[in-house]
């Protein structure tokens, strides 16, 4: 397998909140990651990196890494240097488990592109209504039931296949009533994961995927309209994505008058050889 990463500051932003990397872990498994910070919590340009690098140690580890490892140990690096809502950012993963298969894990929203090998794309387009349930939630309780006392961390899944909606999932974030309380729902609540026999790549992208528009008229641009851009990598090797998003942004964008207000945060796995 090989996998890429690629992000970009959006046109409203001074600092790009966006992180993304891609790359092996010490036993071979490739994996490809995407985080997007809050833009109205402090320092999160930090924590989306704090978010990332700590995943990536815990899938050093786990074969399917536990999102309460991975932000304990994001929490470390940001403790004394930054407010800890550095860490409000979202997390979404794509790595290859020990049978070949890859699985993605989603922690706020975002896009889940895979496309099989007879060309058909999946997309899963997650949408929390604005306010994503950041795992940072879970190193606060009190946070985290304010968070959800006003209505939030509802999440919907639209499932489409070649633009064509498929399914739609709903799911809550919650807080068990056991004897000591747990946290559930934070992930993905559907089916996501892939096979290099049906699939060639797997394509996360931030919600900055949304914020595309032409500058001219003001009108958005559809992701059904942004999508084949995003997929138009030439060779599959190196650094696929850095070259073909570049292109995207510099070359074909101006062209459109297409412009992006947000961060614009990419990670990619091509399954085949």
């Amino acid at each position: 397998m090989h996998s890429d990463a690629f992000f970009a500051m959006g046109k409203t932003h001074t600092v790009c909140q966006d992180y993304a990397r891609a790359g092996k872990t010490s036993t071979g498994r490739t994996y490809a990651i995407v985080s997007d910070g809050c833009s109205s919590s402090p320092d999160t340009d930090f924590g989306s990196r704090f978010l990332v690098t700590a995943a990536v140690q815990v899938l050093e580890q786990q074969e399917v890494p536990d999102p309460h490892s991975i932000i304990w140990r994001a929490r470390e690096p940001a403790v004394g240097f930054v407010p800890l809502r550095c860490l409000d950012a979202t997390l979404l993963m794509a790595y290859e488990l020990d049978n070949g298969d890859v699985q993605v894990d989603a922690y706020g929203d975002g896009v889940i592109v895979g496309v099989r090998h007879n060309g058909d794309v999946e997309v899963w387009e997650i949408d929390q209504g604005g306010f994503p349930g950041y795992l940072s939630y879970g190193l606060d309780m009190n946070r985290l039931r304010s968070y959800l006392q006003e209505g939030y961390g509802k999440r919907v899944v639209r499932h489409y296949l070649n633009g064509e909606l498929l399914k739609t999932y709903e799911s809550q974030i919650s807080i068990s009533s056991t004897k000591t309380p747990r946290i559930e729902g934070f992930n993905l609540e559907c089916e996501c994961w892939f096979q290099p026999e049906v699939h060639k790549m797997v394509l996360l992208l931030s919600d900055g995927v949304l914020s595309f528009s032409n500058h001219e008229t003001g009108n958005p641009v559809p992701l059904d309209e942004v999508l084949p851009q995003a997929l138009n990598i030439k060779v599959p090797k190196g650094e696929f994505l850095l070259r073909a998003h570049r292109w995207f942004l510099t070359k074909e964008c101006p062209k459109r008058s297409w412009q992006h207000s947000d961060d614009f945060g990419a990670a990619a796995l091509i399954l085949e050889d």
